[in-house]
């Protein structure tokens, strides 16, 4: 619907196109019409739709970025592709935008734009909100817990929680 009678040209041209712009259709749908209508295993918009895919399934598993020769191996195992074609889609998705690069520690993590943008203005409001408990501490407040349920660790991060503006909770569920 959304490209109307251009629907089949575009699905042509570049099958991929369904991956980003549909919900509901992935990189491994829009892969298997393309290999159907005779794309080849190393056309640029498949190796490029493939390594912004690989660092999509990163962010669902939890992961904000992912280290740069890991993603390539990844992008490899999925496209069934050698290493020079996994980089050669890397280039074309950092040129195009899609996905970011940033050197850390000597190493090269590649990040989703969005998770990046958003990592980043995370990062700031942080920082102010610390700024903010420096200028304006708040009153410290004495909590009584009338029941022994919390174990000690608990009960501080309880009183943390009400005597500064932030808390970072790490750690696994439960």
């Amino acid at each position: 619907e959304k490209y109307g009678s251009s629907a089949p040209a575009i699905i042509k041209d570049n099958p991929y196109t369904l991956a980003k712009e549909i919900r509901g259709i992935g990189f491994i749908q829009a892969d298997k019409i393309a290999q159907s209508i005779g794309i080849e295993l190393d056309n640029p918009f498949r190796l490029a739709s493939g390594l912004v895919y690989c660092v999509d399934q990163q962010a669902l598993d939890g992961h904000t970025c992912i280290p740069r020769d890991y993603l390539l191996q990844k992008a490899c195992e999925l496209m069934q592709i050698q290493v020079e074609a996994a980089n050669t889609g890397l280039e074309r998705a950092l040129a195009d935008g899609s996905i970011t690069s940033v050197p850390y520690c000597g190493q090269e993590f590649i990040y989703s734009r969005i998770i990046l943008e958003n990592e980043e203005l995370l990062s700031e409001h942080i920082c102010l909100t610390i700024k903010l408990d420096k200028e304006q501490t708040l009153k410290k407040t004495t909590l009584d817990f009338i029941n022994d349920d919390l174990n000690k660790e608990q009960q501080e991060a309880v009183s943390h929680a009400f005597n500064y503006r932030l808390s970072i909770i790490t750690g696994g569920p439960g």
